[in-house]
């Protein structure tokens, strides 16, 4: 039986017409938006570089070889879906060799399309096509995965080797077991089975460990050591000169404020109340004035190379993982075969915002000393140094409520403010409430008409939104989350680093994927710059 909604996907994919020549994906592109619900681009890979490539999934994109048949781009489309709605994004690899990281990801493929499928059942025929079509001969690496692959879609097939059957009867146990929602379940399995590959002997290629053509090459999935590091020189490297902990004097007399009128979002009777929030702005007064000291950092770093280490392929052998794949061999241990390293894009100009929660919760005392706000400050001027470091614009304004007629907005370093004027930062006060979208929907506006290429938009709150004046903590929770999808739509890339255990799934719910937890509050710098990293790339 076809599927309800089988007949409209194949309207989306018919081949485009004349009046549409500047996009030629537009029925994939509309497709991955059907199965995701999420906006992103479909292109081809330039013909350089897309010929016989993998596809490559990005946060925001799908990218792929003209090479690939029709039947497989239906596959690929519906595989990118899956990922963005059930895969944790840019995962820590550790210590985790690159044949577990094959066959995890292997498995990881897997799982999220079969929760795909149990959503949109008509999805299973392309997959199952797309797998059968794969050559599946051989006891390498790459044979053996797509064995597998196969394996776990097609009941009517059997594999006669041991580890593929085998591995069919664990992933079917754990599927009955467990289901195909738990990730750490089959992360853990990969690893029991790359274990076995390696007692068998079996070969691994660098540069061939995705088997199947529709699948995307894995880097979105994974966060290698070496990008990790690199997080960490930017911290140490570009440290901003702090102000005193204890710079917590009296409020700067402030100008009068400008008034501006949002909407708020009824999801009770599902509509967009006009005019109804009014957000208080005080800027900074401050002089603009060049900031020398980052822009002499930024022209620096434009002349330095930047590469990616640790790679399986690249245009260049990364001598560091040579000499240690030479060390591996010499002490019998299984060899890291990721010895290449690759040049790293330069970020197009961006304009990242800074959005810190003022509300009085933020007073919160610190056990190392201090208060959660002052944190925050060290970690917000921080982020900033780096983000105007490495050629960017970037900014600090902070926020808070009392009831939707007062929603205090305060510009306490702006865009081309000189870092050194950030008195203001130092001394803003942290009181009454959290009413989240208005502020959003303010800052979605100040970003919106910057002219950089990227617009950032990183929300720093210890909770969920509330007010005074609102009793229900959904109403609050969707009105923002209808504030951070607008913003999406407008082009600004939306996320937030969050405290507060019990608020997390409200967190998750306005922000999606994009929601970060503190996890430890000394990590709060390196999580902030983590974040706007893996933004950039």
């Amino acid at each position: 039986m076809t599927p309800r909604w089988k007949p409209a996907c194949r309207r989306w994919l018919k081949p485009v017409s004349a009046e549409h020549p500047k996009n030629p994906l537009r029925g994939e592109a509309l497709l991955l938006h059907a199965l995701s619900g999420r906006p992103g681009g479909v292109q081809f890979l330039p013909t350089e570089e897309g010929a016989h490539a993998r596809p490559i999934l990005t946060d925001s994109a799908l990218l792929f070889s003209s090479d690939l048949a029709a039947a497989s781009r239906h596959a690929a489309v519906a595989h990118a879906a899956a990922h963005w709605l059930y895969s944790t994004p840019h995962q820590a690899t550790g210590a985790m060799k690159p044949m577990a990281l094959a066959v995890v990801a292997s498995l990881e493929d897997a799982r999220v399309e079969h929760l795909l499928v149990q959503q949109f059942p008509g999805t299973r025929h392309w997959f199952l096509s797309a797998l059968r079509a794969t050559s599946a001969d051989g006891l390498g690496m790459e044979a053996l995965l797509a064995r597998l692959s196969r394996a776990l879609w097609d009941e009517q097939w059997v594999d006669p080797n041991p580890w593929v059957g085998r591995a069919r009867e664990r992933v079917a146990q754990a599927a009955a077991q467990f289901g195909w929602s738990d990730a750490s379940v089959y992360r853990r399995l990969g690893g029991v089975l790359a274990n076995e590959l390696g007692q068998m002997r079996v070969r691994m290629e660098p540069k061939h460990t995705q088997p199947i053509a529709y699948r995307d090459d894995h880097s979105w999935l994974w966060l290698h050591e070496a990008t990790s590091a690199q997080a960490t020189d930017v911290e140490t490297s570009h440290a901003p000169e702090r102000a005193s902990s204890g710079a917590s004097g009296p409020r700067q007399h402030l100008p009068n404020p400008s008034i501006h009128w949002y909407p708020e979002w009824d999801y009770r009777i599902k509509y967009l109340k006009p005019g109804w929030a009014a957000v208080h702005e005080y800027a900074n007064g401050a002089l603009a004035m060049p900031c020398a000291r980052a822009r002499t950092k930024s022209l620096l770093n434009e002349n330095s190379p930047r590469s990616l280490k640790r790679q399986l392929d690249g245009s260049a052998l990364d001598l560091d993982s040579c000499v240690r794949l030479r060390v591996d061999e010499a002490m019998g241990a299984p060899p890291d075969t990721r010895v290449f390293e690759r040049p790293l894009a330069r970020p197009q100009p961006f304009a990242l915002l800074i959005l810190l929660d003022l509300s009085a919760s933020m007073n919160a005392e610190l056990a190392r000393g201090g208060s959660l706000l002052a944190l925050a400050r060290e970690a917000s001027l921080s982020l900033l140094t780096v983000a105007r470091s490495i050629g960017g614009v970037a900014a600090i304004h902070g926020f808070n409520s009392n009831t939707r007629q007062a929603i205090r907005y305060e510009c306490l370093l702006d865009f081309d403010i000189a870092t050194d004027e950030s008195t203001r930062l130092h001394t803003a006060q942290a009181q009454h409430s959290t009413r989240l979208g208005s502020a959003l929907r303010h800052a979605t506006k100040r970003l919106g008409a910057r002219p950089e290429h990227h617009r950032l938009l990183l929300v720093l709150t210890d909770g969920a939104p509330s007010d005074v004046d609102v009793f229900e903590p959904r109403y609050l929770v969707e009105d923002a989350r209808h504030a951070v999808l607008a913003a999406r739509r407008a082009g600004i890339r939306t996320m937030c680093l969050a405290g507060g255990g019990e608020d997390r799934p409200a967190i998750s719910r306005i922000f999606g994927h994009q929601a970060k937890a503190i996890r430890a509050l000394h990590r709060i710098p390196r999580q902030l710059q983590g974040m706007l990293l893996r933004a950039l790339n």
